[in-house]
């Protein structure tokens, strides 16, 4: 028996081997001080009870998970969200930096169109997982635009008239004075250039390659303490990363990689996530992800292997 401690309260704890689908049943005796009455141990003995019961509902809840980016318009940016206290946040196998507020930031590439996204919370004390699927939406801006066409003015001659005085012959008395016709001066025609419109320049940029595609193939339950290997299938992209939320992280060529794992001191069954990250030679990243689940392994009397 190893004494340990539960939410503040000393307690028992033993390790224990139990067979498939048989039962064990322990009892302990607790020493309390003089003057204590019965009344106060069944007091005591709720308390504990209750303080179980929200310990397990602690430590099988997974973490709230959420994204708050949904569109960009740029092949690279920053991935926000929000998670639950005590938990660490992956985005396609890449870590997110979470805060003291229980914000995330991640920052990824991306290929204009859809981007879909495998967002892992994991609870660091107990390693519940919670997963979310996502979207994220590029949109770029338009590459050039083209001048619009100047206006022409027209310029309407006016009309002059000529007045012509003249004087009687015979001298004497008032001048009279005729009024001719008018004389309309027209201007010689004009010729009305048609206007040029010069086109901006384009620029014709090779399209990106696609973005790469991971596939893992992974048997799951797996017996512990058992090995097995995690196999990915990459298109668009050689070479790559594998992360795991139990703390593995590998660069390799490799598109394989081999495991043996144990269990816990519980000998309870348990999940983790391991992920293949690449990224192509234009530098968009693609990964997958698989869940696997580890059963204890009732023949082996030894569970630290």
């Amino acid at each position: 028996m190893t004494p340990t401690e539960i939410k503040s309260d000393p307690v028992v704890a033993w390790k224990l081997t139990v067979q498939a689908g048989k039962t064990v049943e322990v009892t302990y005796h607790v020493p309390v001080a003089a003057g204590v009455t019965t009344d106060m141990v069944e007091q005591w003995k709720a308390e504990q009870l209750t303080d179980a019961a929200a310990f397990k509902v602690e430590r099988t809840t997974p973490p709230t998970l959420s994204v708050s980016t949904t569109e960009l318009s740029t092949t690279e940016g920053d991935v926000t969200g929000n998670v639950g206290p005590n938990a660490s946040v992956m985005v396609n196998g890449v870590p997110a930096v979470v805060n003291a507020d229980g914000t995330w930031t991640v920052h990824l590439g991306f290929v204009p169109g859809a981007n879909p996204l495998n967002v892992v919370a994991m609870n660091d004390t107990f390693g519940t997982l919670n997963t979310l699927s996502w979207n994220i939406n590029v949109v770029l801006p338009p590459t050039g635009t083209v001048p619009k066409s100047p206006g022409t003015a027209t310029t309407v001659p006016k009309k002059t008239t000529t007045t012509t005085p003249t004087v009687p012959s015979g001298g004497g008395g008032p001048a009279a004075t005729t009024t001719s016709s008018p004389t309309v001066v027209v201007p010689p025609p004009t010729t009305t250039s048609p206007p040029v419109v010069t086109a901006a320049p384009t620029t014709t940029s090779a399209a990106p390659a696609p973005k790469p595609t991971v596939k893992l193939s992974a048997p799951t339950p797996v017996i512990a303490c058992r090995q097995f290997s995690v196999t990915a299938t990459v298109t668009g992209a050689t070479g790559g990363k594998w992360t795991d939320t139990l703390g593995t992280s590998k660069t390799t060529t490799d598109n394989r990689l081999t495991y043996t794992v144990g269990v816990p001191d519980s000998a309870a069954p348990y999940s983790f996530v391991v992920t293949y990250t690449v990224v192509n030679a234009d530098g968009v990243s693609g990964s997958g992800s698989a869940t696997i689940t580890v059963n204890p392994d009732p023949t082996t009397p030894d569970l630290d292997c």
